[in-house]
């Protein structure tokens, strides 16, 4: 078990559920808050490979589907590694909250 709990707000596409490769791209809008719920990183888009983005995220967002909007708690080694990450001022053994729209997924097949 990765240690991710989420909450499904809005309810995507589910014709491609759990049919998603490392080929795949996927397209998000998010923010990220830390336990205190401080905001270290405030409606980022990003688009990349879905293999790419944090193990956590790739479990929901192959789950939820396109258009989907989630939340989702997970331990911060998962999203960078077990000394967090000072830059965006993520501790160590934290818990991390992404809220994330789900704006496109593009299937490579």
């Amino acid at each position: 078990r990765s240690g991710v709990t989420y909450k499904i707000i809005e309810l995507g596409d589910q014709s491609h559920v759990g049919s998603m490769s490392s080929r795949d791209t996927v397209k998000i809008v998010y923010t990220l808050t830390d336990e205190q719920g401080r905001t270290l990183v405030e409606n980022k888009t990003s688009r990349d490979s879905y293999r790419k983005f944090v193990k956590g995220l790739q479990e929901v967002i192959k789950l939820a589907g396109e258009g989907a909007h989630f939340n989702a708690w997970l331990p911060s080694k998962l999203a960078y590694d077990v000394a967090g990450n000072k830059e965006l001022g993520v501790e160590a053994n934290t818990m991390l909250n992404y809220d994330v729209e789900v704006l496109e997924i593009k299937y490579r097949n």
